[in-house]
């Protein structure tokens, strides 16, 4: 008996076996109705489909049980592996390679054996599609061999059709995990957005109610100024209004539909100069008119985490461009600190990307250049109604 030689690029070959994820894999459908399909177009009782491991002949498939060792250093297909065409022997018994092999003499008592090399797309020799009589045999005709070969090149590809599909489920699961991870981030970031205004909230009613009380008060004791105390406590519960109007608009900036967004917006560009004295300069195109409900409260999100993220790295002017043609465009540049990076940056940035994929656009452009932080968003003009 011969032990089969290895092949020149053994390594290779091994390595591309192993991508695969094959081996010791459970027994499938598809790959048994090849083996049936050769066993019949060969009339053989037995039929493989094995994967040359680096010391063992694996079996993904057979036809019929049978005692076939699993050695590489018996195998028959460990030698077919070294062919490029199929391999064919009539009579193992006279054969030097195989008259005393284990296989041969006991077990299964293969005489007859026929075997077409699985070829990978990378062009390595991984396994063989065999077909094994215990019967000798002096013909075995050439469209059987074509046959075998056929059945192989089919278990090439079905081979590149499970590694696609995992690597489809493996992305699928990433990008799952991605979008989960942009949740959370979301989830956190309105997490301490409630809690801000909570917290302004409680802290404007407890202030002003207590002034209106102080008031209140102290008309009981003076009839004389009453009705300045009234006029009082009246303007302290119209900023108590205001606020509470600014408060829930930075919730939800509008409750009309086709509301006018771009006026929603120039406010938030004013009030935010007014609260840091960053100087905001919003233009829109002339054809520009105005979003519907969905676009206009998410491009009021993306612009408002903007704003935000200029102000942390300490921006002193910010120039925003929305133009539409045959898309929304919004452009953003600012004069701050170059990658300044915190976990509530991470925040804001992630809520501009959730939204910009909420309208099925991208963000085409967000770098420092020349000095000047930009970014760049586009929105498929479907996403808009015009007012």
């Amino acid at each position: 008996m011969l032990a089969p030689a290895k092949p020149i690029n053994e390594e290779d070959r091994l390595n591309d076996l192993y991508h695969y994820n094959i081996l010791d894999t459970p027994k499938e459908k598809d790959f048994n109705e090849l083996i049936e399909l050769a066993a019949q177009m060969c009339n053989c009782p037995y039929a493989l489909i094995s994967f040359i491991d680096k010391d063992r002949q694996w079996l993904k498939a057979t036809k019929e049980n049978h005692d076939i060792g699993l050695s590489r250093d018996t195998s028959f297909c460990g030698h077919a592996i070294l062919k490029k065409d199929v391999m064919v022997v009539k009579n193992s018994s006279k054969d030097i390679r195989f008259h005393d092999n284990p296989n041969v003499i006991g077990g299964v008592k293969i005489a007859f054996y026929a075997a077409a090399p699985i070829i990978s797309a990378a062009g390595f020799a991984l396994g063989t599609v065999c077909v094994i009589d215990t019967h000798p045999r002096q013909i075995f005709k050439v469209t059987q061999k074509k046959a075998l070969k056929i059945i192989a090149a089919q278990v090439s590809t079905l081979l590149d059709l499970k590694l696609k599909i995992s690597l489809t489920i493996e992305r699928g699961m990433q990008m799952v995990a991605a979008e989960k991870r942009l949740a959370q981030l979301a989830m956190v970031s309105h997490e301490k957005e409630k809690g801000k205004i909570a917290f302004e909230l409680h802290e404007n009613f407890a202030q002003t109610l207590a002034g209106i009380k102080f008031y209140l008060d102290f008309a009981e004791n003076s009839k004389e100024k009453e009705i300045l105390i009234v006029q009082k406590s009246k303007e302290y519960i119209n900023g108590l209004i205001s606020d509470v109007r600014v408060l829930s608009k930075s919730i939800v900036p509008t409750t009309f539909d086709n509301d006018n967004y771009i006026d929603i917006i120039n406010e938030l560009a004013e009030k935010f100069y007014q609260e840091t004295g960053v100087s905001v300069k919003i233009k829109y195109s002339k054809e520009f008119k105005g979003f519907d409900t969905t676009t206009g409260l998410s491009i009021f999100r993306i612009i408002e985490n903007q704003l935000q993220i200029a102000k942390n790295a300490n921006a002193k002017n910010i120039k925003i461009r929305i133009s539409q043609e045959s898309k929304i465009s919004i452009s953003f540049r600012d004069d701050g600190q170059k990658n300044v990076s915190s976990y509530e940056k991470e925040l804001l940035v992630n809520n501009i990307i959730t939204s910009t994929e909420f309208l099925k656009g991208k963000l085409v452009k967000d770098k420092n250049l020349a000095g000047k932080n930009v970014l760049e968003i586009e929105i498929p003009l479907a996403r808009m109604q015009t007012a």
